[in-house]
């Protein structure tokens, strides 16, 4: 993964030339927990962007050195696949309990049959924090989300943009880290993303469900999270209870 994502990275600043990156967010790329590798069944979400992520300046620091301390390619991906904590996770819930993170902890305490109730002390759950990838489907924020906000110029941050769609596709994680399975919470996401210029069939399993089998990955297609939550969906307990129900059939 580290090998694929660098070439990338290579690849994109190369395509980026010269531009004003005041106000830039830096790309995301899909983080790998250190238990992944181990786990019995190996998971991955993707949502849809990050909101607020580190700052472009400091990874392109770590890519082209600071004056101080030389610079590489192999920096920049560690500053950006380690620069957080699973702990801080936690923290990345919000007070309705209605996003990304609040969805990931619903799935994983259901598929491993921990109690809902105190789990953020449950010795097993931090355990699980480090057992899944997570990702975006856009590897950089949209414009109003934080380059607007610090002073970005849209022009700038579209030419970003562009130059970080070789990102975002879903081809590395699949190829390479051979998840068992996928959850994408993004429903105005491009099939594209998935399954490339490959047309894949897809059931439809309920509203805003959509299974695809890719390759040796079973994939959950569903709403955002929010919109899960909202009087339109379905909420998180029945999305999760027809998502794993059918995963637990479709393995047997």
């Amino acid at each position: 993964m580290k090998k694929a994502y660098c070439e990338l990275i290579d690849q994109f600043v190369d395509n980026l030339q010269s531009f004003n990156a005041h106000g830039m967010p830096a790309v995301h790329i899909p983080i790998i927990g250190k238990r992944y590798n181990k786990s019995s069944t190996k998971i991955a979400f993707f949502g849809i962007e990050t909101a607020g992520w580190h700052p472009f300046q400091e990874f392109m620091e770590k890519y082209a050195g600071d004056g101080k301390n030389e610079g590489s390619t192999e920096k920049a991906y560690d500053y950006l696949v380690n620069s957080t904590n699973p702990i801080d996770y936690l923290k990345w819930r919000n007070n309705f309990h209605n996003n990304f993170w609040d969805f990931i902890f619903n799935f994983l305490l259901k598929f491993y049959g921990l109690p809902i109730s105190n789990y953020e002390t449950n010795e097993k759950f931090f355990d699980i924090l480090e057992s899944f990838i997570w990702g975006n489907t856009n590897s950089l924020e949209g414009y109003n989300v934080s380059a607007e906000k610090q002073g970005a110029q849209y022009n700038d941050w579209d030419h970003v943009k562009k130059a970080s769609k070789i990102f975002d596709t879903a081809k590395y994680v699949l190829d390479i880290c051979k998840p068992d399975l996928l959850l994408i919470l993004n429903w105005t996401e491009d099939e594209k993303w998935l399954t490339g210029d490959q047309k894949t069939e897809h059931i439809e399993l309920s509203s805003h469900i959509w299974y695809y089998k890719t390759s040796k990955t079973n994939v959950y297609w569903l709403a955002n999270p929010r919109y899960i939550c909202s009087p339109f969906g379905i909420g998180f307990d029945k999305t999760i209870e027809i998502v794993i129900n059918h995963y637990n059939e479709s393995t047997k």
